[in-house]
């Protein structure tokens, strides 16, 4: 969430542990000292605001040089920094001691290359400006390394600095993958529909009668539909369309290329020229592919209200703007006892038939992945069926597993 033109944090709310990262773009030595106290008193109060039980990381483009010499500050610096402190970083090194904070990029021993986070285009300035501070609660059992990476192509004179955490999670049951869903919207045409049907009566009648007392009956059914959802409808596709094109992955390869030229002393300029030129065509190209995605989603969305049908209208929005809240009313539930009689004799087709029919579309199926509406689409030969398993049950007080 942007707080303003130097801050903005995210917070991360997980079943394991809650993460807040502050990221921040401190002013210049050159700048005034007003403009620095301001920033610095402004991530104060950021700060204040984290709750006390998140791993709190304050990370970013910090424009201060902590430097080796670590005298007095040994419990925020590490024994390995670089290069010389200077104003900004007298400012950064007092924050991170009233907060307690410590600073990783100097914690961990690397090759001076893998401590220097900017350098100039013209290769004679090279400096640690960025940085990644951790509370000292987290340090120990959280944070395993920080270095930086050179071979990133991210369009920017800074190159890329990678943290290791390491954070003991709670042992979680694993869930079970998600089951793909047949697309019974394909039921909505008459001819599907008619397919659909006809498919399962010959399935049924092509079925031998099942030994009586068994649950045969309902193992059938379950094949016959799955068959049925298989050849007939399929299984939904994903809204999650990947809407980068080929060419554009084709001009990020080119990027990345020129990435590697432009800090070479030969060509360096030259190159970088290119990787400019390059990086906004890349842009330019992504742009037009997502113009392009989002339009074809507008035309899926305007077929579907032609079709009078609003869920998946519904659902191409929520996926282009994320998800619609909507108030929630009172519910004021009444109950009252009463006798009923209870019929205990056999089940009726036509029960099983108004059964059926009064059971809601576009509800989630179980793990036999039969859907109401597969069931209502089925035709006579689903409620004869069904009829007939539900009458075993009854009679014989056993139902199948699945139930």
């Amino acid at each position: 969430m942007p707080i303003n033109e130097h801050l903005l944090t995210a917070r991360f709310v997980t079943s394991h542990a809650k993460v807040t990262i502050v990221q921040c773009y401190a002013p210049r030595d050159d700048h005034e000292d007003t403009e620095k106290d301001l920033v610095y008193q402004q991530l104060q109060d950021l700060l204040d605001k984290v709750p006390r039980h998140d791993i709190l990381l304050v990370m970013g483009d910090l424009n201060a040089q902590v430097g080796e010499d670590r005298s007095g500050f040994e419990e925020v610096l590490g024994p390995h920094g670089y290069g010389k402190r200077t104003d900004n970083s007298d400012r950064l090194v007092q924050f991170y001691t009233m907060n307690n904070m410590e600073v990783g990029s100097t914690l961990f021993k690397h090759k001076d290359i893998h401590k220097i986070m900017w350098i100039s285009n013209d290769h004679k300035t090279q400096t640690q400006i960025d940085h990644i501070a951790i509370g000292p609660r987290w340090r120990t059992p959280c944070l395993q390394d920080v270095r930086v990476y050179h071979g990133a192509d991210i369009c920017s004179d800074h190159h890329l600095a990678i943290a290791k955490f390491k954070v003991k999670l709670r042992w979680k049951k694993k869930k079970d993958s998600k089951p793909q869903w047949f697309d019974t919207s394909k039921l909505n045409d008459a001819v599907t529909g008619a397919q659909f049907q006809l498919f399962l009566s010959n399935r049924f009648s092509a079925l031998a009668d099942p030994v009586p007392g068994s649950l045969d009956r309902w193992d059938q059914l379950k094949d016959a539909m799955s068959a049925a959802g298989e050849e007939i409808l399929g299984h939904k596709k994903s809204l999650n369309e990947t809407w980068i094109s080929d060419s554009t992955w084709e001009l990020i390869a080119e990027r990345k290329a020129l990435h590697q030229r432009r800090f070479s002393p030969s060509d360096g300029e030259d190159a970088y020229q290119e990787y400019i030129k390059k990086d906004k065509a890349v842009k330019s190209s992504a742009q037009r592919d997502k113009q392009e995605w989002l339009d074809r989603q507008a035309e899926e969305a305007q077929e579907a209200a032609s079709c009078n049908d609003m869920r998946m209208v519904y659902q191409i929005a929520k996926h282009i703007c994320g998800a619609v809240k909507t108030e929630s009313g009172s519910v004021e539930v009444r109950t009252s006892w009463q006798v009923l009689p209870i019929d205990t004799s056999d089940f009726s087709e036509d029960e099983i038939r108004k059964a059926i029919s009064s059971l809601k579309n576009n509800k989630s199926p179980g793990n036999d992945g039969i859907t109401v509406e597969m069931l209502k689409a089925g035709g006579e030969s689903v409620i004869t069926w069904m009829c007939s398993l539900c009458n075993q049950v009854w009679n014989s007080g056993v139902a199948p597993e699945d139930w």
